[in-house]
């Protein structure tokens, strides 16, 4: 009778050991489907039919006040996207939406 109790106390420690520890794989992901996006984005501050109009404006003086995008100004824009680089290209649909003006450095 203590000679199966050992034996089972030793069995209870040496089977959960043996199969809690295995060899383990590298992951390796799967191959995934890769899709290349190009389209081009058209924003016309001004002229006859702008895409982009001022809705507010800080109402303090600040350096860059003469510049078409004065610091702190939020616009709403409804620009073409286009297939191509050129604004004659094939439209595939309009952009809409806000942006601010956050740069204190002038680029236009």
């Amino acid at each position: 009778m203590e000679g199966r109790l050992i034996l089972g106390l030793w069995l209870c420690t040496i089977i959960p050991c043996h199969a809690y520890y295995s060899q383990s794989k590298p992951y390796v992901p799967p191959i995934g489907k890769v899709t290349q996006l190009h389209f081009f984005f058209h924003d016309t501050i001004s002229g006859k039919d702008p895409s982009v109009v001022l809705v507010a404006h800080p109402n303090f003086t600040t350096a860059f006040n003469n510049t078409r995008t004065p610091f702190g100004s939020v616009f709403a824009t409804d620009g073409p996207i286009t297939v191509g680089p050129n604004l004659t290209s094939g439209v595939i649909r309009n952009a809409q939406g806000l942006w601010v003006s956050t740069g204190q450095v002038c680029w236009i």
